[in-house]
């Protein structure tokens, strides 16, 4: 199938549907679309998550970073 990606190791990994993740910013919360790619065996890998720098987490870089600060004022 044309739409088919291989790992490194050569596992064949099919696409899945597009689906959404919630990601939590400084702006309220954001729906991203995205299509997964899976194989047996293999984790779900997702592209755009890699491209856009998002955490596995659902909160984003900059609010775990604004909460670091906050934390270390001693402020929580």
């Amino acid at each position: 199938m044309a739409d088919d990606a291989y790992t490194t190791a050569g596992t064949m990994l099919s696409p899945t549907p597009v689906h959404t993740r919630s990601l939590e910013t400084i702006f309220g919360t954001v729906e991203v679309a995205r299509t997964g790619y899976r194989g047996a065996g293999t984790p779900s890998l997702h592209p755009l998550d890699g491209a856009l720098n998002l955490p596995q987490e659902k909160y984003s870089l900059e609010v775990r970073r604004r909460v670091a600060i906050e934390a270390a004022k001693g402020v929580l």
